[in-house]
């Protein structure tokens, strides 16, 4: 029986799509991937237990980023969008598995005796295809080696100057900072944010 030069190649576009699925489907397991840098009660904020949120920035399935920033020196936020290259995506992806809880990148849950901590915190939220959910209020240091290798990529795309194009004005979803408040509660680890004394 012969095979047309037709069907040939509908077998072949077929075969080419099933594994491009296949392969989509693997790069692709989050919907959603939202972070933020904040503090509560820390030299940087004006109010006493209410959370400030200086970056923020949601990345969607194809590694398309809108971030935003405020620049603590003169109080203004501004605004970029930033598309995730191959070997980054790749690396950001590896980490958001539906099923490798966020808590399980955790090595520590307390710093060093005599240790103090300067930095803001970090939160993710993460929303996956099969409609998981998963957060984690964090700091980089309580985090394994390639969880932080991972948020040194984002740092850069966020401080860097590697934001490509400004982005529309837009606010932070009011149910990412629910979810924000509700798994800080819950994060009785984390330590407080306190700045060095004045040098003698």
């Amino acid at each position: 029986m012969k095979i047309t030069k037709l069907t040939l190649s509908l077998l072949v576009i077929l075969n080419f799509y099933t594994i491009a699925s296949a392969q989509n489907k693997s790069k692709t397991q989050f919907k959603t991937i939202e972070f933020a840098a904040f503090d509560v009660n820390s030299p940087r904020t004006k109010q006493k237990d209410s959370v400030e949120i200086f970056c923020y920035a949601i990345i969607d399935r194809k590694g398309k980023m809108n971030i935003l920033n405020r620049d603590e020196d003169n109080d203004s936020l501004s605004y970029f969008k930033y598309q995730l290259d191959t070997a980054e995506f790749r690396k950001i992806n590896f980490l958001f598995k539906d099923n490798a809880p966020l808590k399980d990148h955790m090595t520590s849950q307390s710093l060093k005796k005599g240790e103090h901590y300067g930095g803001s915190y970090s939160f993710l939220s993460v929303g996956y295809q099969n409609e998981k959910k998963d957060s984690l209020c964090f700091i980089d240091s309580y985090m394994s080696e390639d969880f932080q290798s991972a948020l040194n990529i984002l740092d850069k795309i966020f401080y860097g100057k590697s934001k490509s194009g400004t982005k529309a004005k837009f606010i932070v979803p009011i149910n990412f900072k629910k979810s924000l408040q509700e798994s800080l509660k819950k994060s009785n680890y984390l330590p407080p944010i306190e700045f060095p004394p004045p040098p003698l």
